[in-house]
């Protein structure tokens, strides 16, 4: 992880911050995601299985590692910002990154060791991954596009975006 840290870390974060700026905020989530989910299942392989070099488990490492957090972490902060209305901004966006860690990186390790234990495999961390990453697929799909939104607004992206009115129906009496 530190070959990781020292490498690509400088090039991943700014490039994707770089990125939403250009096209949004939600492109990259998805495509990061849909990454994560893709790369989960032959990444982990490669890492558990000894028959590869150790340069080919360490790429393997780095790759996972790049889509699936660090991707991910550097969308993060400037998109739940932009999310949030200025009125809650803070609370909100410390309840959802507190919740969402507290779950995923309290208990998924503990989750991971008794169902790696149980089946005698590592199968339940790539699950796990993927599952994870479907989670965040699924928010990115259904999120309003925040970028460039004004942040010293009141309201949640969410609750600023048009809402469909439908002309009342003239009523029939007789």
């Amino acid at each position: 992880m530190v070959v990781s840290a020292i490498a690509s870390t400088p090039q991943t974060i700014p490039f994707l911050g770089w990125l939403s700026d250009k096209i949004g905020r939600r492109i990259p989530y998805i495509i990061m995601n849909t990454s994560a989910i893709v790369l989960a299942w032959p990444m982990l392989s490669i890492i558990v299985d000894k028959s590869y070099a150790p340069s080919t488990i360490m790429v393997a490492l780095i790759v996972i590692h790049n889509c699936a957090v660090l991707g991910l972490f550097a969308l993060e902060n400037i998109t739940m910002a932009e999310m949030f209305g200025c009125k809650n901004r803070f609370t909100r966006m410390a309840i959802s990154k507190e919740i969402g860690g507290l779950i995923a990186s309290g208990f998924g390790p503990i989750l991971a060791g008794i169902f790696c234990t149980m089946t005698e495999s590592w199968y339940p961390i790539a699950i796990m991954i993927m599952a994870y990453s479907v989670i965040g697929l699924i928010s990115a799909l259904k999120m309003p596009e925040v970028k460039d939104r004004d942040l010293s607004a009141l309201e949640d992206a969410a609750e600023d975006q048009p809402h469909v009115v439908r002309a009342a129906q003239p009523s029939r009496s007789l």
